[in-house]
């Protein structure tokens, strides 16, 4: 459980973090830095990607605990 909860975590920051980068914060002055660095947002777009299914197995493995711990 601890596991799913800190995977979830760092995808949630990671995905806040890749949407300033793509898109900036007008509002606290930061620009959008993805037209000036694609390489890293790329990279940065299949890490999140990965991130969000390591969490669906964290939660899946999570699930199948507790059915065996049910039974």
């Amino acid at each position: 459980m601890v596991g799913t909860a800190m995977a979830i975590s760092a995808t949630s920051a990671a995905t806040a973090i890749g949407l300033v980068a793509r898109d900036g914060n007008n509002y606290l002055g930061w620009m959008a830095i993805c037209g000036d660095f694609v390489k890293f947002c790329n990279k940065m777009t299949v890490a999140v990607v990965l991130s969000y299914f390591s969490f669906a197995l964290y939660l899946l493995l999570t699930i199948i605990s507790a059915k065996k711990i049910q039974a």
